[in-house]
């Protein structure tokens, strides 16, 4: 399986904002998120709040059989849910989704996996 990650800037003043918009993503539109993500190919996706001196960011986590393809589909995806999630992540990063997955990917620099795999 296929791992990427991303940091996303959290705009000043907008951490209650964030937790409050992903805790609706987990609790309230769960089920939408499920299928919206199965749809695109992503197997597993964890978000995380990074509180940190320069500023707060958004941590996201991606896992896919088939990375390239599915973050290809998302960044192409007009499913209801995505368009949502997408201009309520903007209000708390000021970033455009669709711009971001279209950018330069994170660099993996060190994998540890007991089963014996690593980068």
């Amino acid at each position: 399986m296929d791992e990427i990650c991303f940091a996303f800037p959290l705009l000043p003043g907008t951490r209650e904002r964030a937790r409050r918009f992903l805790r609706e993503v987990e609790r309230e539109r769960r089920d939408d998120h499920l299928l919206a993500s199965r749809r695109v190919g992503i197997d597993r996706e964890s978000w995380y709040l990074q509180p940190a001196p320069a500023g707060d960011q958004l941590l996201v986590h991606f896992a896919s059989w088939n990375l390239a393809e599915a973050l290809e589909r998302l960044r192409r995806s007009r499913e209801p849910f995505h368009t949502w999630f997408a201009a309520h992540l903007a209000t708390v990063t000021g970033v455009s989704l669709t711009d971001w997955l279209a950018g330069p990917r994170s660099e993996p620099l060190s994998v540890l996996d007991n089963s014996g795999r690593g980068l």
